[in-house]
């Protein structure tokens, strides 16, 4: 695997937490991260946690769901009491879950940061870490029992998954940096990499089932395991000597895509894998910069991935396939941003700015099936900065929105043809689900137009000193929620209300506002 030199170590974010207990199954006959298959696991009993209580969470009573769902998922808080809400999609009624006090103890300094990504996309399962891993907090006194959660949404009870920690914590990263012998890497940088990526590295699968996330308790380093909330089980599908980061499912949720490295730094690299869901292979795909966790995915088998660096920014935009491990390069120059049309056909890439050497930005249309690049020339001569969003009306398009407040926005066909939108301070475009409406977003009112361009209705937001911050729409195209520091504002399309249904949002340091759940 490809290794990090000396780099500047970056702020860690540690988890202070306290813990809970029980039992779950591993598996210990383990996938090496090759690219040759492997046999399958076998099933061994895990370790036990050290505390052997459990805990409840309480059902606050509010206006009951109306609907089966789909329902809309946020974290708020009220009187000082965390909590999760599931809201019907037209806003109307909702079940609210308190938290466990485990849960909300567990994040550093008190700053409740949840993430939607730790609660199933069915609704079922809530993912929440108990115990600690620092070494620097005091209450531990050399007591490690970091372990991963699970609450049942339906019943309001919580388990253990499992702990998380190897036996031997935090020693055991001495010993791994010994059989890495690596000028570079030594215990302290091994640990500083674990405590970046131990409680972020987790993904629930498309269907709620199945929970990936980052485990150290059978080895010297973290790896990939899976638990299955039907079975039971945990299945142990890497062995490698990297500290896992990110994770992420492939969209038909065979396999699982994550990044790993040995240093948290500026300008680390990760070395990226994919594993079958069923232990039955591993495998190295490519080594990048850039360590998001998110993947814009083509298809099943198929995601875009990029370097990311200082100075040059992002560049090397390029298609890796997971099945082949093919790498296609669509773009090696710096860029800005990128956004794929609905049909997987198109690609519209904008420029970096390097206005300083007298080149504005541009928009660039490529032909993923050709690979052909097209230049679409801006008929302006001021510098524009623009963020892509694919929009479908009457054929395929692309919406370039300009960032600051005053810039030009555009349409883009993907025939090269470009048109101006007159819209003052457009801060977002978006399209519904069936395309039969799209909303022009600014910080004073919603326009809602028809797929014949034609303007609907225009709603003014109640707010004054906020703006729009994201929005959601309805699976079924009737409406969408707005959301605007904390408020939350649902449309409907139909008779053009628009109605605060929420004041008490919590609007995380995170990107993962929101979760769709889908019965």
């Amino acid at each position: 695997m490809k290794r990090t030199g000396k780099f500047l170590l970056v702020a860690i974010c540690l988890f202070w937490m306290t813990g809970c207990a029980g039992t779950s199954t591993t598996l210990t006959a383990l996938p090496i991260e090759t690219s040759t298959p492997l046999s399958q696991p076998t099933v061994a009993p895990a370790p036990s946690a050290t505390v052997t209580s459990a805990t409840t969470s309480t059902l606050t009573p509010e206006p009951g769901l109306r609907t089966k769902g789909p329902y809309f998922s946020y974290f708020r808080q009220v009187d000082g009491v965390y909590q999760l809400v599931l809201m019907d999609a037209d806003g109307g009624g909702r079940r609210v879950i308190e938290l466990p006090q485990a849960m909300v103890d567990s994040f550093p300094y008190k700053q409740f940061d949840p993430d939607t990504r730790l609660v199933s996309p069915n609704g079922h399962w809530l993912a929440f870490y108990t115990g600690t891993a620092n070494i620097l907090e005091e209450k531990s006194q050399g007591k490690y029992d970091l372990a991963l959660n699970i609450l049942d949404l339906e019943t309001g009870n919580s388990q253990i998954v499992t702990p998380l920690l190897s036996k031997d914590y935090p020693n055991n990263f001495t010993e791994a940096a010994r059989k890495l012998n690596d000028q570079y890497i030594d215990a302290m940088s091994l640990h500083n990499a674990f405590m970046y990526g131990i409680t972020q590295a987790l993904a629930w699968s498309l269907d709620g089932r199945y929970l990936a996330f980052a485990g150290q308790m059978d080895g010297l380093s973290s790896d990939l395991y899976v638990y299955d909330t039907i079975d039971k089980t945990t299945i142990r599908l890497t062995d490698g000597p990297e500290e896992l980061q990110w994770i992420q499912w492939s969209p038909d949720g065979e396999w699982i895509l994550h990044g790993s490295f040995f240093i948290a730094a500026m300008g680390s690299t990760f070395d990226v894998y994919v594993a079958r869901r069923d232990g039955s292979s591993a495998r190295y795909l490519t080594t990048t910069t850039s360590g998001a966790s998110y993947k814009e995915w083509l298809n099943s088998h198929t995601y875009f991935e990029y370097e990311a660096e200082n100075v040059v920014g992002k560049h090397r935009l390029r298609l890796i396939d997971i099945n082949t491990g093919e790498i296609i390069e669509i773009w090696d120059d710096p860029f800005k941003s990128f956004a794929i049309n609905k049909t997987g056909e198109w690609l519209a890439l904008i420029m970096q700015d390097n206005s300083f050497f007298g080149e504005v930005p541009s928009p660039y249309l490529i032909n993923l099936k050709t690979h052909e690049k097209l230049r679409v020339e801006i008929p302006i001569n001021e510098q524009i900065i623009f963020d892509p969003q694919p929009i479908d009306l009457n054929g395929s398009m692309f919406a370039l929105i300009g960032i600051k407040p005053g810039q030009n926005s555009y349409f883009l066909s993907t025939n090269g043809s470009i048109t101006p939108i007159e819209f003052e301070n457009t801060r977002k475009i978006s399209i519904s689900p069936n395309s039969n409406y799209w909303v022009v977003v600014n910080d004073r009112s919603i326009k809602i137009f028809s797929s014949e361009n034609i303007l609907i209705r225009e709603l003014f937001f109640p707010f004054e000193d906020a703006y729009p911050n994201y929005l959601s729409w309805r699976s079924d195209s009737l409406g969408l929620f707005v959301i605007s520091d904390g408020s939350v504002y649902s449309i409907n399309i139909p008779n053009g209300e628009i109605t605060l249904v929420e004041r008490h949002m919590i609007i995380t340091l995170n990107s993962y506002q929101y979760l769709w759940i889908k019965k």
